[in-house]
């Protein structure tokens, strides 16, 4: 999903209460209503703003009914998982002329299957090349944080992890701390070529590959 502008239909109607809503006749105040608001990981590491479209519940002369209504909401930069964005009288209008409620929105995070987000920390699987595992290698490497080079060491394994201090989700300001960006290295094969004499090639590096190293057997 895009966390940049444009419009987006939250939900088709208010659902739960926060407890901060009207009980009676003795509170002029509409109810508090929560729901989940999911944005691109990216916008926790910049902060952004996003419009959507509310269908809010409103009293008619025929009863309950909804009212389409845009709002815009501040997302702020170093914001994690689970925590809320308070929209003050965004909730649920109030029978009895008072003030509406509050709307409580829960942060969720879209991001690509390769990441995991655990507080301000985030887990990146990054693949590389056996070669580049064995012999060691500078790679180039997409992350939420931005493009950033960094040094594989020699005889890496599938799970290796490298710690990227600083590189998680931002501080929210100067006096706090960020988190840190792991990396964890996966070794995937390539694939033969499709030209055959080039492939053919390639099987034969692979059965050197098997002649060289004919005594070593995995753990099975």
């Amino acid at each position: 999903r895009s966390s940049g502008g444009g419009f987006e239909d939250l939900f088709s109607a208010f659902g739960g209460q926060s407890g901060g809503g009207a009980t009676g006749r003795r509170s002029s105040k509409g109810e508090d209503q929560n729901s989940d608001l999911t944005v691109d990981l990216a916008a926790s590491y910049t902060g952004n703003t996003r419009k959507f479209t509310l269908n809010m519940p409103v009293q008619t002369s025929h009863g309950r009914d909804y009212q389409s209504k845009t709002i815009e909401v501040k997302i702020p930069k170093g914001i994690t998982e689970g925590q809320k964005i308070r929209l003050a009288k965004q909730g649920s209008p109030s029978p009895y002329g008072g003030e509406a409620g509050d709307l409580y929105l829960t942060i969720k995070f879209a991001h690509a299957d390769n990441l995991k987000i655990e507080g301000k920390d985030v887990f990146q699987t990054v693949d590389i090349a056996p070669w580049e595992a064995v012999f060691g290698a500078k790679i180039d490497v997409n992350t939420p944080a931005g493009k950033v080079t960094v040094s594989v060491p020699k005889k890496s394994r599938t799970g290796t992890k490298l710690r990227l201090k600083g590189k998680g989700i931002p501080a929210p300001n100067p006096k706090t701390e960020g988190g840190d960006l792991y990396l964890s290295l996966n070794i995937v094969l390539p694939t033969l070529a499709e030209d055959e004499k080039r492939s053919e090639e390639q099987r034969q590096a692979w059965q050197f590959l098997h002649d060289a190293f004919s005594d070593f057997v995995p753990k099975r």
